[in-house]
């Protein structure tokens, strides 16, 4: 029945495991920033730099976690990332001053780096090939909902236990659900992989050459197609960490009330789930290529709503909307991107080096928007959001004049893979 749907053992446990990944391993911070800051005294730029210097490790890490996953050791890796997130979270419970806290979210960026969107991507890619694509659409579902459960969690505990007893609601959940699910959905993908290596990249197999998969990682990291994604997605990313980050006061800095501004916030969440469905059938009837494209020009597009300088409220709603739209489908479209461009062979590397900018696009775009703020207010961060949003559109849609290194035809020229069944 379920496989009816595109479900299976895989899909539901990974899906399950990233999602509450997500809850423990990032948004927890956002949903307990206010308490630490009121109840512990501890300073914002502090807190923040926590949260950054997470990511920025995380970033660092990934093409490690990349080569790990290469060898088939992706499984035991997620799992045992969940497991030394779920230690960290729980060790926040007794943290007492914010030079602990911050080595304490490093590990959670440790965490991060192994259990995350980009490992599990990669596996996915690696065992799944061309049908990874609906799994990795399903996966990012999970991932659209965990702010939904992350924030009223976090409140209730809050209000009901306290903020330290909550910690430990958090990492019994990456510890006892999310961890086995990555490695017994992790492993049973690839063991699927092992019965379908005759048919499938036989290139990484077990005895394979390995000179012969040396050489086409040179070749893919000295491609034009590597240097433009490379390029491209860090920059969309850092249109959306400033938005992001700054959504609620952005809105009020544009004459909308706290009401409207915290309303439209919230439609971001449902928006994004909607558009992520909305893409599954899209991604077998609809070029990779031009998707990705279209999702670049609907992000970049959305700061020039609030530009416009109108106060009616369904600008608010139209610019989350929007913005909402182009953010949900990326981060399916570019797992799905990198595995049409550059094949499977030694995709966890390849993922792992490009999400390298990405990752710290994302760690540094908070402190950027800042500093645009401080120097111009909101009408230049708008600005240069906007001009960076469209350099990114330019950027990718070179990679329709490049050649692709994994030797097939290229849709972006016209010429499209078969559609998955």
């Amino acid at each position: 029945m379920l496989k009816r749907f595109g479900l299976d053992f895989s899909t539901i446990t990974l899906t399950v495991g990233v999602t509450l990944g997500w809850c423990g391993l990032y948004y927890l911070f956002g949903a307990f920033f206010h308490t630490w800051e009121e109840q512990e005294a501890w300073n914002k730029t502090t807190l923040t730099l926590a949260l950054t210097a997470a990511m920025l490790l995380s970033a660092m890490l990934s093409p490690l976690v990349g080569s790990f996953i290469d060898r088939g050791r992706g499984p035991a890796v997620m799992g045992c990332g969940m497991l030394l997130g779920a230690l960290a979270v729980c060790s926040l419970s007794m943290v007492t001053n914010t030079t602990v806290f911050i080595i304490m979210w490093m590990v959670i960026g440790v965490a991060q780096a192994a259990a995350l969107y980009e490992p599990c991507f990669a596996l996915v890619t690696r065992c799944r090939g061309a049908q990874a694509k609906r799994t990795i659409a399903t996966i990012t579902l999970g991932g659209g909902l965990a702010s939904t459960i992350a924030f009223p969690l976090a409140a209730l505990l809050a209000d009901g236990v306290g903020w330290r007893a909550g910690m430990y609601v958090f990492a019994a959940m990456l510890g006892v659900i999310a961890a086995p699910c990555l490695y017994f959905g992790g492993r049973r993908l690839e063991q699927e992989r092992r019965h379908q290596a005759g048919q499938h990249d036989q290139a990484t197999a077990p005895g394979s050459s390995r000179s012969t998969s040396a050489k086409a990682d040179r070749g893919i990291f000295t491609s034009a197609a590597f240097w433009i994604l490379l390029i491209a997605f860090p920059l969309i990313a850092l249109v959306e960490g400033i938005a992001l980050t700054h959504i609620i006061p952005l809105l009020t800095d544009r004459g909308f009330s706290d009401g409207i501004a915290v309303a439209a916030a919230s439609f971001f969440g449902p928006i994004q789930v909607l558009c992520r469905l909305i893409l599954i059938p899209l991604l077998n009837s609809c070029g990779v290529f031009r998707l990705s494209i279209l999702s670049f020009m609907v992000v970049a597009l959305s700061p020039m709503i609030l530009l416009l300088g109108q106060t009616n409220p369904l600008f608010a709603f139209a610019f989350t909307g929007l913005f909402a739209a182009g953010y949900g489908v990326t981060s399916i479209l570019k797992p799905v991107l990198v595995n049409e461009v550059f094949g499977n062979t030694g995709i966890g590397v390849v993922m792992g080096f490009l999400a390298v900018p990405f990752m710290g696009a994302l760690a540094l775009s908070p402190l950027l928007g800042s500093m645009l703020v401080a120097y111009g207010g909101y009408s230049l961060a708008l600005s240069v959001a906007l001009t960076i949003g469209w350099f990114a559109v330019i950027i990718l849609s070179l990679l329709k004049l490049v050649s692709w290194p994994q030797g097939k035809s290229n849709p972006a020229k016209g010429h499209e893979h078969p559609t998955v069944s």
